[in-house]
């Protein structure tokens, strides 16, 4: 089925901006899967580390993206609310780099990502407004909440069929066409003269094929791993404290 698709469509590399939208959906991924940031919870105070290691193949050097999130009040920090934040600020991270400009593209590329929360006073949202803070780069300042747990996770990842890749994270493949102008030929035109008249310019269209991720090949699963105690390590704190 793949090789269909590839005698269809052109399998163009990954622009800049493609690459940076699917770092952001495995990220979602990776968060959504763990229980700490999960709807029901919230948390009074939160300091979140961002990580990102790109290897985009020769000619582009390997290099590493670090960020934190800025500080910000926000009403019931919630886990979704919490990864919307992360999200974000992955987003602007991103952004800022060469590396995903427009301009650039990537046949294949290798990707690990780590998110660092240091977590304060979990509490169960009961419908009141709670403000919380998230204070920036984990872990917590002094002093520190009561109860404070750590959330290390890592997600590897590789991107090396830019078509299947669009397909499995519900992007659509764009197509250019060129449509050209359009001549006026008189009816007593004679073979080989040029036409008395063009109207208007070349015009680029951009087609978009959107597929079912189903009925294609499934990419190179990710790698996940839940890297909580090292990370409780590296930042000199206990990887829980208080009752939890």
């Amino acid at each position: 089925m793949a090789g269909s698709l590839r005698d269809k469509l052109p399998n163009r590399a990954l622009s800049g901006p493609e690459l940076s939208a699917i770092t952001v959906k495995e990220a979602n991924a990776l968060l959504r899967a763990d229980l700490a940031f999960a709807p029901e919870v919230a948390y009074k105070s939160a300091a979140v580390s961002i990580e990102a290691d790109f290897d985009l193949g020769i000619p582009h050097a390997p290099f590493k993206l670090r960020s934190r999130m800025p500080p910000a009040k926000i009403p019931n920090l919630r886990g979704p609310r919490l990864i919307e934040a992360v999200l974000l600020e992955l987003t602007k991270m991103m952004g800022r780099h060469y590396g995903f400009q427009g301009s650039v593209a990537y046949k294949r590329s290798d990707i690990t990502l780590r998110i660092t929360a240091h977590l304060g006073d979990p509490y169960t949202p009961n419908g009141a407004t709670v403000e919380c803070l998230i204070t920036g780069e984990a872990p917590l300042p002094e002093p520190r909440p009561e109860r404070t747990v750590v959330v290390g996770l890592e997600r590897k990842f590789v991107l090396e069929n830019p078509n299947i890749d669009r397909i499995n994270h519900d992007m659509p493949i764009i197509v250019q066409r060129a449509q050209l102008p359009q001549a006026i030929i008189p009816e007593n035109q004679l073979p080989g003269e040029p036409p008395t008249a063009v109207i208007g310019a070349p015009v680029v269209e951009n087609l978009e094929f959107r597929y079912d991720a189903t009925q294609f090949q499934a990419p190179t699963p990710a790698v996940d791993q839940d890297i909580s105690q090292q990370a409780a390590a590296r930042l000199g704190v206990p990887q829980h404290t208080g009752a939890q």
